[in-house]
Protein backbone atom coordinates (compact mmCIF):
# COMPACT_ATOMS: atom_id res chain seq x y z
CA UNK A 1 0.00 0.00 0.00
CA UNK A 2 1.26 3.54 -1.07
CA UNK A 3 0.11 7.19 0.13
CA UNK A 4 -2.04 5.90 2.93
CA UNK A 5 -3.85 2.83 1.19
CA UNK A 6 -4.66 5.45 -1.92
CA UNK A 7 -2.37 3.60 -4.20
CA UNK A 8 -0.95 0.08 -4.59
CA UNK A 9 1.61 -1.40 -6.32
CA UNK A 10 1.41 -5.88 -6.71
CA UNK A 11 4.39 -7.76 -8.45
CA UNK A 12 2.86 -10.84 -9.57
CA UNK A 13 5.26 -13.71 -10.83
CA UNK A 14 3.46 -17.37 -11.87
CA UNK A 15 5.70 -20.37 -12.88
CA UNK A 16 3.12 -22.64 -15.13
CA UNK A 17 3.52 -26.29 -15.31
CA UNK A 18 2.17 -28.23 -18.58
CA UNK A 19 2.63 -31.52 -17.28
CA UNK A 20 1.22 -32.91 -21.03
CA UNK A 21 3.68 -30.97 -23.14
CA UNK A 22 6.55 -31.64 -20.16
CA UNK A 23 7.08 -27.28 -20.71
CA UNK A 24 7.64 -25.17 -17.80
CA UNK A 25 6.89 -21.49 -18.56
CA UNK A 26 7.02 -17.87 -16.58
CA UNK A 27 5.10 -15.12 -16.35
CA UNK A 28 5.49 -11.61 -14.86
CA UNK A 29 3.08 -9.26 -13.88
CA UNK A 30 3.08 -5.88 -11.77
CA UNK A 31 -0.02 -3.90 -10.88
CA UNK A 32 -0.23 -0.10 -10.11
CA UNK A 33 -3.36 0.90 -8.69
CA UNK A 34 -5.21 4.10 -7.71
CA UNK A 35 -8.29 4.09 -4.91
CA UNK A 36 -10.78 6.35 -6.89
CA UNK A 37 -13.65 6.73 -4.46
CA UNK A 38 -12.84 4.92 -1.41
CA UNK A 39 -16.15 5.17 0.20
CA UNK A 40 -17.87 3.26 -2.89
CA UNK A 41 -14.55 0.86 -3.20
CA UNK A 42 -14.11 2.12 -6.73
CA UNK A 43 -10.46 1.91 -8.21
CA UNK A 44 -8.32 1.94 -11.35
CA UNK A 45 -5.50 -0.43 -12.33
CA UNK A 46 -2.95 -1.04 -14.84
CA UNK A 47 -0.80 -4.00 -15.57
CA UNK A 48 1.86 -4.92 -17.70
CA UNK A 49 3.83 -8.05 -17.62
CA UNK A 50 5.95 -10.24 -19.77
CA UNK A 51 6.30 -14.28 -20.74
CA UNK A 52 9.50 -15.57 -19.91
CA UNK A 53 10.98 -18.79 -21.42
CA UNK A 54 10.29 -21.01 -24.70
CA UNK A 55 7.07 -21.81 -24.97
CA UNK A 56 5.73 -18.41 -23.49
CA UNK A 57 2.15 -17.80 -23.34
CA UNK A 58 2.60 -14.58 -24.55
CA UNK A 59 4.98 -12.00 -25.37
CA UNK A 60 3.71 -8.96 -23.40
CA UNK A 61 0.43 -8.39 -21.74
CA UNK A 62 -1.39 -4.70 -20.85
CA UNK A 63 -4.65 -5.02 -18.54
CA UNK A 64 -6.23 -2.08 -17.88
CA UNK A 65 -9.29 -1.94 -15.55
CA UNK A 66 -11.76 -0.86 -12.85
CA UNK A 67 -12.94 -2.42 -9.71
CA UNK A 68 -15.14 -2.09 -7.08
CA UNK A 69 -13.79 -3.76 -3.46
CA UNK A 70 -16.04 -3.49 -0.93
CA UNK A 71 -14.95 -4.35 2.54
Amino acid sequence: MLAQGKNWLIANPQIILDHENSKEVATIEAEFGYMIAQSVGASTYVRPGFGLGEGKPYSWNLEVGLKFVWR
